[in-house]
């Protein structure tokens, strides 16, 4: 904001009570229209806590079939039999990395035994990690896919 100059009439006191002065504007925000605001108390809130569940169920419900493109999860017991497997691996290479990076960082470990111990431990973790990584591109995405066909086509009928 730029600072007033003390010479212009309208900030100087004794002219201030002698002369008419003028008006500042009003800020463009009072000019706007008012909309119509809906109010809250129109609806009915839910009492209890059953119905407040069922009120958030129903709202769930309501935002996951509006998007489009949504994954769709199948419950089929293959999928969660490799869902499973996939977070098994996951857990086990995050297990299997983490003393190798301790090894790595401690100073008296990095003699040779303990060297080579950590080398093989992050091998087996970059290992698992791409049997995950060919695990879900193999396995669980195209048991999705087929989920979506199949969700799809029964919402065209």
């Amino acid at each position: 904001m730029t600072r007033r100059s003390a010479l212009n009439k309208r900030y100087q006191n004794e002219q201030r009570s002698s002369e008419p002065t003028g008006s500042t504007r009003k800020s463009a925000a009072s000019a706007k229209i008012k909309r119509a605001t809906v109010s809250s108390k129109s609806k009915k809130k839910p009492q209890t806590r059953r119905e407040k569940i069922m009120a958030s169920a129903r709202a769930g419900q309501k935002n996951s079939s509006s998007r489009k493109g949504a994954p769709v999860m199948p419950d089929s017991p293959e999928y969660k039999k490799w869902r499973r497997i996939w977070w098994i691996m996951i857990l086990i290479a995050f297990v299997t990395l983490m003393p190798s990076v301790i090894l790595n960082s401690m100073k008296s470990m990095q003699r040779p035994p303990w060297t080579t111990i950590s080398l093989v431990l992050m091998v087996i973790a970059v290992t698992l990690v791409i049997a995950t990584w060919v695990i879900d591109f193999r396995k669980i995405r195209p048991l999705m896919k087929k989920a979506q066909r199949q969700s799809a086509s029964d919402k065209k009928k």
